[in-house]
C-alpha cells in the first residue's frame, strides 16, 4: 500500500487539486458547505498521506541510533576529539 501510494504522487496530487477546487467550487458557487467540507477533508488526507509515509520510512531506517545507550556524546567532547 506504501509502495502504491508513493508511485502514484503525481496522482494524488492532481486529484488533491480537483477535490480543492470542487470544495471552493461547492463553498462559494453552490452555497453548499457539506460538499466544500468533505472536499477539503478528503483533499488533506489525500495530501499528507505521500508526506507521512515518507516521514514513517526515513524514522524507521535509521533504526536505534538515538536509543542506544552511550550513543549521545556532548558537542564539546566531540569538538575536542576532532582536535
Amino acid at each position: 500500500m506504501q509502495r502504491m501510494i508513493l508511485d502514484r504522487k503525481n496522482h494524488i496530487t492532481w486529484i488533491g487539486a480537483i477535490l480543492i477546487v470542487i470544495g471552493f467550487a461547492g463553498e462559494l458557487v453552490f452555497k453548499n458547505e457539506v460538499v466544500a467540507v468533505w472536499a477539503f477533508a478528503i483533499a488533506s488526507v489525500l495530501g499528507v498521506a505521500p508526506i507521512a509515509i515518507q516521514a514513517y520510512q526515513a524514522l524507521k531506517s535509521q533504526g536505534c541510533q538515538h536509543r542506544c545507550p552511550g550513543h549521545h556524546r556532548s558537542r564539546r567532547s566531540v569538538f575536542y576529539q576532532k582536535l
